[in-house]
């Protein structure tokens, strides 16, 4: 394909910050019967067998989860707070920076690293001593840019409902890039081929999700996972009085971002070898998939639940703090004053100020020439009018 990324091959023998590792056995079980004939067993066998071996540990460590806690899908105690806050847009737009700033206001229950990489055992080992044990199988920082990673990140609940729903999920992507489009239908599940799949990821989700709010006492979730733009029509009908924050970047450093992201974490993940075509359209496609449903269901949103920024605004620390201050207004969330001094701390102490952004490889005309085709409809309406075509 031209213009296709250039991607190389790496961490063929990695078994660590893989996305399935706190995966139970019946879950893993479907995927492998899903995919038998689709794993590269002469490449990525090693990864089978760590798989196989922590969905048994997993499945053993689930055992007081399940026993002491199955009251919660049922009880009133844990119905799930009517106003959560959804952070969306592609992914590499800056909803990791954003979600990380939301969780220092205390009045929010937030999915951290622990939660969303064993989310059928956490609320039984959430134990600093478990936490030290478990903390092999991840790197102190993320692959992708080196952002500090630990089991109290905030990270994506989508990770966890992949694991628990056996694969119902577009993350799956990473495991099995060479089937992509198979797993992009979960972005929307608009295909009426997915209702099954619907039906195990609703209840996943929704079983993760107060799992978490029962843990931090029912406060309102702010939930990100860039994917979940695509199924704005259901969280609005779940959650009539749930806000959302879309956040957007120029067309070409949203690409070249997201493929760095595949071709630095990706390989930790897949059981099978993409081609440099499959990758690149798996990141066009789902582009495509994501800004066309957000476009489509904008209008359905009440002015006064949604808020779109731009990644340009959360970069220096006076913008960050004003684009903050918008989000709060317009939300009409009280204590900006005592948030935001939270944040300069957590600005600080991070460094953030100088944080270096990754340096992508330079895009080729072809390339240019492709993400205007491809994303063009979306990067006019966010203002970004200087793709080449």
């Amino acid at each position: 394909m031209l213009g296709e990324y250039e991607f190389t091959q790496k961490h063929r023998f990695a078994i660590k910050n893989h996305l399935l590792t706190g995966i139970t056995l019946l879950p893993w079980l479907h995927i492998l019967k899903e995919h038998i004939h689709d794993i590269e067993w002469s490449k990525y066998w090693h990864r089978v067998i760590f798989l196989t071996i922590i969905s048994l540990i997993n499945s053993f460590l689930s055992i007081p989860d399940r026993l002491f806690f199955r009251h919660i899908d049922k009880s009133t105690e844990t119905t799930l707070h009517p106003s959560p806050v959804f952070i969306i847009g592609h992914p590499r737009t800056g909803t990791t920076h954003l979600h990380n700033l939301l969780a220092l206001d205390p009045r929010f229950s937030v999915c951290r690293t622990f939660h969303c990489g064993f989310p059928s055992s956490f609320l039984s080992l959430d134990h600093a001593f478990i936490k030290r044990l478990l903390s092999v199988v991840i790197d102190d920082t993320r692959p992708m840019d080196a952002m500090p990673l630990s089991f109290k990140t905030p990270s994506e609940d989508e990770i966890a409902i992949n694991v628990l729903s056996g694969g119902v999920s577009p993350y799956n992507c990473l495991v099995f890039p060479k089937q992509y489009k198979h797993y992009l239908k979960y972005l929307t599940f608009e295909d009426a081929t997915t209702n099954d799949a619907f039906n195990r990821w609703q209840t996943s989700m929704l079983s993760f999700f107060k799992k978490v709010s029962y843990q931090q006492r029912g406060k309102p979730l702010v939930i990100k996972s860039p994917v979940h733009a695509g199924r704005l029509d259901y969280w609005l009908k779940l959650f009539p009085k749930a806000k959302f924050i879309f956040v957007h970047r120029h067309p070409y450093e949203v690409f070249s971002s997201s493929c760095h992201l595949s071709d630095t974490y990706g390989w930790y993940c897949c059981l099978q070898t993409p081609t440099n075509a499959e990758v690149t359209d798996y990141v066009l496609d789902q582009g495509r998939i994501i800004h066309e449903k957000y476009l489509l269901m904008r209008s359905e949103i009440p002015l006064d639940q949604l808020v779109e920024v731009s990644f340009d605004d959360l970069l220096t620390r006076d913008n960050l703090l004003s684009t903050l201050k918008s989000i709060y207004d317009q939300f009409e969330w009280d204590g900006f004053e005592d948030y935001s001094q939270q944040v300069t701390k957590y600005y600080e102490q991070q460094n953030l100020q100088r944080f270096q952004m990754n340096n992508h490889k330079p895009l080729i005309e072809a390339q240019k020439k492709l993400i205007a085709e491809r994303w063009g409809f979306w990067a006019q309406e966010f203002g970004y009018n200087d793709l080449e075509t």
